[in-house]
């Protein structure tokens, strides 16, 4: 009888340890179809690493963006030449307008004095009236650095002109290395001489407001705007504001004009 009982014993015994095994082996299996789940995606039909299809994911959608941008500037050159063919040497020497003087200005004076000097708790720039007429100087020195460009909603640009741009894209895709222009500097850079006449009016804007109103911003109106204080109420009290809620782009920046 004791002897019966240790054999059934034994087998019950056996049988819970045959459940725990396949028990456990059903867990493990999971366990490593899960495991590969995750490690691997099924792609028309292929069995790939996830990371590798993640990274060729990654690539593909950053050369579709890359493209897309290609595209857009090559069509923002498109309409740049359409629009400069269209518009005559006449309509041109209009310009620069007021507006677009002071907004450039304003807006190259600020870049300055946050390159060289660093403002105090209270805000403001802690600098001399000389170091106030260097930044000045400089400011109207980098007016050179502004092309015209027609396709947005602001005129000027801060980059190389359409013509410098089609030099160099020429100049990349050749054999030639070493290029000798026929035409001059600063005729590839400002063909109308527009940016010129903007320099040149900047000199006067600092030359009659230099010492009357924005030497009165610097020590007593810094905690005004000064693309409101100066350029708004003062520089253009009785002249077109339009221009001055435009944004400034630059080259690396692309920007079809609304009014297109």
């Amino acid at each position: 009888m004791r002897f019966h009982q240790k054999i059934i014993v034994s087998k019950m015994g056996l049988d819970a340890v045959l459940v725990a095994t396949t028990i456990i082996s059903i867990f493990i299996n999971e366990i490593r179809t899960t495991d590969v789940d995750s490690k691997y995606v099924i792609v028309d039909g292929i069995k790939v690493l996830r990371a590798d299809y993640e990274a060729f994911s990654r690539a593909e959608e950053k050369k579709k963006v890359q493209d897309a941008l290609k595209k857009a500037k090559e069509d923002l050159m498109t309409k740049e030449y359409r629009l400069q063919e269209e518009e005559s040497e006449e309509y041109a020497k209009r310009f620069p307008k007021r507006c677009h003087v002071c907004k450039i200005f304003v807006e190259e004076l600020t870049e300055v004095l946050e390159r060289n000097f660093t403002k105090s708790k209270s805000g403001e720039f802690p600098i001399t009236t000389l170091e106030f007429y260097d930044a000045m100087d400089e400011t109207c020195e980098n007016m050179d650095k502004y092309t015209v460009t027609r396709v947005n909603s602001f005129r000027y640009k801060k980059g190389a002109s359409l013509l410098r741009k089609t030099f160099e894209e020429a100049q990349k895709d050749s054999k030639i290395k070493h290029w000798s222009y026929t035409t001059p500097s600063d005729k590839i850079d400002d063909p109308t001489g527009e940016i010129q006449r903007l320099k040149e009016k900047c000199w006067r804007l600092t030359e009659y407001h230099g010492q009357k109103n924005l030497q009165r911003w610097l020590k007593k109106h810094q905690n005004e705007n000064i693309l409101n204080w100066f350029c708004e109420d003062i520089y253009l009290k009785n002249n077109k504001k339009g221009c001055i809620s435009k944004q400034i782009w630059k080259d690396d920046e692309v920007k079809i004009r609304d009014e297109l």
